[in-house]
């Protein structure tokens, strides 16, 4: 069984939201673009899909931030290479 490095209301503290937010997000509410952004950089994945409010791409994101990245242990921060600081251009939902 995996153990949990992080819990939700840590994703909803770094993005700025809190945990009620961040459940009614995942249970398919749109969140701003703003908001999309931040769970995005912070979950290294795609705003667009959490802006189109993507549940099961959401929920794969999560899980994922929840149980660890894919070789955590060798980045220095899992925040380095995010395509959201290399191209901001390439979202369209971006104002």
């Amino acid at each position: 069984m995996l153990k949990r490095k992080r819990k939700k209301s840590d994703l909803a503290k770094a993005a700025g939201i809190t945990g009620v937010w961040l459940s009614k997000v995942l249970s398919g509410h749109t969140p701003s673009w703003k908001t999309a952004k931040a769970l995005a950089l912070e979950t290294e994945s795609n705003p667009t899909r959490w802006a189109d409010s993507d549940i099961a791409y959401m929920t794969r994101v999560v899980d994922r931030y929840l149980y660890g990245f894919e070789g955590d242990e060798d980045k220095k921060s899992h925040h380095a290479n995010h395509p959201l600081e290399a191209d901001h251009e390439s979202y369209p939902h971006q104002q």
